[in-house]
């Protein structure tokens, strides 16, 4: 296989099946290993980072090592000369779902939003490297009698009640603003809910002492005419 490969690609492949999707990790959503790997033959920059990640908790290489990989991920999803998850992941909801005209509802082009063909946030990759290079690193040195000296726990996964699970993300699940927008437009719906339901509440009320009225008017006039 190097001979056929080449030393330096060959040596990346295991990182690079780990990090395209493996029994251990998950895969990118409709990425596949094919167009992934045609990237890889092409990059040594790639190549090297994915062949020194197994090893990058020992040389302490895994600062530098990571964003090269990051920019690796951003060429899978589409984006060449975006070395940034975030403004990959924001470019590509940008031209999925940007309004036809100006005055289209922004609401109208989210009916069929599916967020898995976005690429994962900076927290979420941050996690699936961490797993990588747990993987890697055990895969690499399956031969000695102690593989890697990292753990689980910590490296893209958490350990309760003696069972391990996927770490997805540090902080927060979205930005303090979209919180914040959402909120306001359901106290906005709710707001609006509430004034209907009260203006058929007063409706009824007066549905129901215009009966009255009238009852009472029906029986004064029976009363004149005895």
């Amino acid at each position: 296989m190097p001979d056929e490969l080449g030393p330096s690609l060959c040596a990346s492949l295991s990182g690079f099946h780990a990090l395209t999707g493996c029994d251990y990790n998950p895969s990118f959503f409709q990425k596949g290993k094919i167009r992934p790997y045609k990237i890889l033959i092409k990059n040594q920059n790639y190549q090297k980072a994915l062949t020194d990640l197994g090893v990058a908790h020992i040389t302490g290489s895994r600062e530098e090592i990571l964003p090269i990989l990051e920019a690796f991920i951003c060429e899978i999803y589409g984006y060449k000369n975006i070395s940034n998850i975030n403004a990959a992941r924001f470019q590509k909801f940008c031209v999925t779902y940007k309004a036809n005209t100006e005055d289209e509802p922004f609401k109208k082009t989210l009916k069929n939003c599916d967020p898995s063909t976005l690429p994962p946030c900076k927290a979420e990759l941050q996690q699936h490297l961490l797993r990588t290079q747990y993987i890697t690193s055990i895969w690499r040195n399956a031969y000695l009698r102690f593989p890697s000296s990292l753990t689980p726990n910590r490296n893209g996964w958490t350990l309760h009640e003696d069972t391990l699970h996927f770490h997805l993300f540090d902080g927060d699940c979205m930005p303090q603003s979209v919180f914040d927008a959402i909120v306001h437009e359901n106290n906005k719906q709710n707001n609006i809910g509430n004034d209907t339901t009260d203006n058929a509440g007063v409706s009824e009320l007066d549905t129901d002492e215009s009966e009255v009225d009238s009852d009472s008017s029906d029986e004064g006039a029976s009363t004149e005419e005895e």
